[in-house]
């Protein structure tokens, strides 16, 4: 131990006999060691971590009202999803991985991971994220919008099925949540195309705090961020020449 460290002796530790200890769970997942496809698919529940943190570093680098949106939206589908949990209180299955890891009796193991498990927020998360991202991805090629559409969806499905493998869910639990996904998915993107694109952003644009000081911008209009970007570079490299 550090010496700025303080040493804390057994008589000075309490701890209240009716004191409830949990762990922090939210990337607690547990594999089967040396079987590479089960490591896999404890990668996949990092999944819509790695995605909620790239679309906050895309808002923040391109200020796209878009990205926003897709923000909130997340929120507010987590939000949904909590309430269908509390709301079905259905447990999750035994997890004979969870409770070999942990050396209990598995007809246990549906108390060592926290939360109901009707339906899966990994599903209905990664469904209403394909749904909602397809909205604003625009790319001018068939070719990559069938590619787009083919990897975000088998993304999706890898996922769900992964928390089956991983005996977090049950396989009605992962349809359920994939469904609910699917239809917040497509109901929020509906409400970014008729309300939010057309009504709230030129209203928050006759805000010259947002529009010039934070730079809040639309990308309705443009077809390829990543080439509109390219092309104004190159514009102001010539002008300044």
């Amino acid at each position: 131990m550090s010496s700025f460290m303080p040493a804390i002796s057994s008589e000075e530790v309490y701890l209240a006999p009716d004191a409830i200890i949990k762990a922090f769970s939210f990337t607690f997942v547990v594999y089967e060691k040396g079987n590479t496809l089960s490591f896999i698919f404890a990668l996949c529940a990092l999944v819509p971590i790695f995605i909620v943190v790239a679309m906050a570093v895309s808002f923040f680098i391109n200020r796209e009202y878009q990205s926003l949106f897709v923000i909130l939206g997340i929120l507010a589908n987590e939000i949904v999803n909590d309430f269908l949990k509390h709301q079905f209180a259905q447990d999750r299955p035994p997890n004979l991985l969870v409770a070999k890891f942990r050396n209990v009796d598995p007809t246990t193991a549906t108390e060592l991971v926290e939360h109901f498990g009707m339906p899966s927020s990994h599903s209905q998360f990664m469904f209403f994220f394909a749904c909602t991202v397809l909205c604003w991805f625009k790319v001018r090629s068939q070719l990559w919008k069938n590619v787009t559409f083919l990897s975000l969806f088998g993304l999706a499905s890898i996922v769900a099925y992964s928390r089956v493998a991983l005996h977090y869910h049950t396989v009605y639990q992962v349809l359920a949540g994939s469904f609910v996904g699917l239809v917040t998915g497509n109901l929020w993107k509906l409400f970014i195309i008729n309300v939010l694109e057309p009504k709230v952003i030129p209203f928050l644009d006759s805000f010259s705090f947002l529009r010039d000081f934070l730079c809040l911008h639309s990308n309705e209009n443009i077809e390829s961020t990543v080439e509109f970007q390219a092309l104004s570079a190159r514009r102001l490299d010539k002008k300044n020449k």
